[in-house]
């Protein structure tokens, strides 16, 4: 069967011919500033794939986290070679004090948390080099653990729990973590079958979580 359909205009040719000729003129002449601008966040190699007029985003990371990434680079590279890595895997700790505390002298520890308690007041895309480069390195340790602990606390936690705990993580002089509730128990940790001992000047909690 053959059927001879009628020709219907394609969407950008509709109109065509009654086209404004200042608006031809505006679309092929010089462009504003506002998409200049948007011509400088986007490369041009991908210009092509986003709609005409719509707002680019620049995922290029800034100078300063540029800066961040490469000093964390740098500095892993150093203290946490792959044998040093493999050492600490087989501790029982899986991290050494030594290694903690430089870190911490580089303010990772503090990089959520506010200028106030000694922290960088950063954000979590600029905490984002930092952890890739953890990651290069394999680095072990507790870190995550303990950003996320101050996190909570900060956010959710009481005043005098800010004042208790903040301050000595981002100095690197308290490690930290959360405990979650185990799935069988329903989220009621009331019962959880854990135990804590006081061992010298510190405490010893042992259990399953």
């Amino acid at each position: 069967m053959d059927l001879q359909l009628p020709a219907v205009p394609r969407q950008h040719d509709r109109g065509g011919d009654q086209r404004d000729s200042a608006q031809h003129h505006r679309r092929t002449g010089a462009r504003t500033a506002e998409e200049l601008r948007l011509t400088r966040i986007v490369p041009s190699s991908l210009s092509s794939f986003l709609p005409c007029g719509e707002p680019r985003m620049d995922f290029d990371l800034t100078s300063a986290q540029k800066l961040l990434q490469r000093s964390a680079r740098d500095l892993l590279g150093r203290v946490c070679p792959p044998e040093r890595v493999r050492a600490l895997m087989e501790s029982e700790t899986g991290m050494e004090e030594s290694l903690w505390r430089e870190m911490a002298d580089q303010g990772w520890m503090g990089l959520l948390l506010p200028e106030a308690v000694g922290g960088l007041g950063l954000s979590l895309v600029d905490l984002i080099p930092v952890v890739e480069e953890m990651g290069r390195a394999c680095l072990p340790g507790p870190f995550l653990s303990t950003l996320w602990a101050a996190a909570l606390i900060e956010r959710a936690g009481t005043e005098g729990q800010q004042a208790q705990y903040l301050s000595p993580i981002a100095e690197g002089a308290l490690l930290a973590t959360i405990s979650l509730p185990e799935e069988e128990m329903g989220g009621e940790g009331a019962s959880a079958p854990l135990r804590l001992e006081r061992d010298g000047d510190r405490y010893r909690l042992s259990g399953t979580r």
